[in-house]
């Protein structure tokens, strides 16, 4: 194998704390250390692909938002935007199909390639085909997608969106689970409160879960996931580690080893390595290079990485934020962990004890108040890096302290996501109030502008782009049943 350019730059450093680190916070048996791969900005794929969206067209999808307009008013648009997106970049070769779904299958568009000439064609489809009607079935449109991408054999991605719970057809968790195939990528959508935020995690394990809580914010997570599609540079990515353990935030534990399915153009990503000899660390990237489309055997690239040295001068490196950082993400895994054990016995009809977050909520809550005692003794109280970290505390704390496990187990996942994937789309938990229904929380960020590059950011707000009235009226279809 072979070093990569589109590699722009890894490499580890070690913590440097003159200060034993809290050990509520820290063990101080390991060295804590990270370990940073930046990625080159890259084109956009060339290589041919083939994308089936699965559209949510169930009747709950006519429900008015809090801008006057519907559902699917605003995911019309915004599939329109993204078809925009595919059709403008010459260079990119991708063909769509979509499907909507509610307790029938609906096909709304032919596989059909994205290019200027077919635009106006895709845009009428949307409009005219995309339709709030009846129940909602989640197996009809997850065993089509299966079956329909089962014979693709380009570059494949699974997109599904949905509102709400199963009202029609299987719910059966296991069953639905065995029609998501993990050999591509599968992107499961949830819109709102009202959506099984539980069955779309347990169907997104070899894929990616998006909780978006107000569909008027829809674009910002489309366009990360647009952008996610056009310009991923590295796939089947394995970080091997000597001399230590890495952190994976999706299983909460610590190997040798850490699988990410791909990384994107621009991306600065980092990770948290553990020691008991910090010297001796070491790491190896191995990938897949996506952009080589010559030959398979030169696509497969290996970098070695060693420690970065400290310069002379520099004040040593002190890694507390990050420590910061990786108890938050431990405490989100937790209580994400304990709702869905909750959730599961609701499933199942057991027992649901009263007190089952009630450790957990104390546990966020005095951490809470550490990290800020810590950011007001060390004068970061205006450290964006530290106030997100106490946003997402403060997001998983509140929802499921106010809203239980149906509604926290989205926001925990989705806070967990944009931390430990370092997204850029972050979910907004709003307080309850009783005269406006819900208000946001003061200075909460929809998107984490330290995790978006500027191409991500133009293409979000391209996605994201709101148009008059005039337009959204074109897309204002009719209930047909509400039953």
């Amino acid at each position: 194998m072979e070093q990569s350019n589109i590699i722009k730059n890894a490499y580890i450093e070690i913590s440097h704390n003159p200060q034993t680190p809290d050990p509520e916070l820290w063990s101080p048996e390991y060295q804590f250390a990270t370990f940073t791969i930046e990625i080159e900005d890259v084109p956009p794929i060339s290589e041919e692909q083939h994308i089936i969206f699965n559209i949510d067209i169930s009747g709950s999808m006519s429900d008015i938002c809090q801008d006057g307009r519907s559902k699917m008013q605003h995911i019309a648009h915004t599939t329109k935007n993204i078809i925009d997106v595919f059709s403008s970049e010459k260079n990119a070769n991708i063909t769509v199909e979509i499907y909507g779904f509610d307790d029938k299958l609906e096909p709304i568009l032919p596989p059909t390639k994205c290019c200027e000439a077919s635009r106006d064609l895709i845009h009428t489809a949307i409009i005219s085909k995309l339709r709030p009607r009846n129940q909602t079935d989640i197996l009809i449109a997850l065993k089509n997608a299966n079956d329909r991408l089962e014979s693709v054999t380009t570059r494949k991605t699974h997109v599904f969106m949905t509102d709400g719970q199963i009202t029609s057809g299987e719910k059966n968790t296991e069953v639905l689970e065995s029609f998501v195939n993990g050999n591509y990528p599968n992107i499961f959508v949830g819109f709102g409160s009202d959506h099984d935020a539980y069955l779309l995690q347990t169907l997104a394990k070899s894929g990616s879960y998006y909780y978006i809580d107000h569909v008027e914010t829809a674009g910002l997570a489309y366009g990360e996931i647009t952008h996610s599609i056009m310009y991923k540079a590295l796939e089947n990515i394995t970080i091997s580690i000597s001399g230590g353990d890495i952190y994976d935030y999706r299983t909460n534990t610590w190997s040798n080893t850490l699988q990410l399915e791909s990384l994107v153009g621009e991306a600065k990503k980092t990770y948290h390595l553990r020691s008991k000899t910090p010297t001796a660390l070491k790491a190896t990237i191995s990938a897949t290079d996506v952009l080589t489309t010559t030959d398979v055997l030169t696509r497969e690239i290996s970098e070695e990485v060693d420690i970065l040295p400290e310069l002379l001068g520099d004040t040593p490196n002190n890694f507390t934020n990050y420590m910061y950082r990786h108890r938050t993400l431990e405490l989100i895994y937790e209580a994400n962990t304990l709702q869905k054990i909750d959730q599961k016995n609701v499933r199942d009809s057991v027992f649901r004890s009263s007190a089952l977050f009630d450790p957990i909520l104390e546990k966020m809550s005095d951490f809470l108040k550490n990290m800020k005692n810590y950011m007001q003794n060390n004068n970061l109280s205006d450290d964006d890096f530290m106030k997100s970290l106490c946003d997402d505390i403060s997001v998983t704390y509140d929802s499921l302290k106010q809203c239980g496990s149906n509604i926290g187990i989205a926001y925990s996942a989705g806070r967990a996501r944009s931390n430990g994937a370092q997204g850029c789309y972050q979910p907004v938990f709003r307080r309850m109030n009783a005269e406006t229904n819900f208000v946001p929380i003061d200075g909460s960020p929809v998107l984490n502008r330290a995790n978006t590059s500027g191409r991500q950011m133009t293409m979000i707000q391209t996605v994201s782009q709101i148009p008059d009235y005039d337009e959204f009226s074109q897309i204002s279809p009719p209930i047909l049943s509400r039953s």
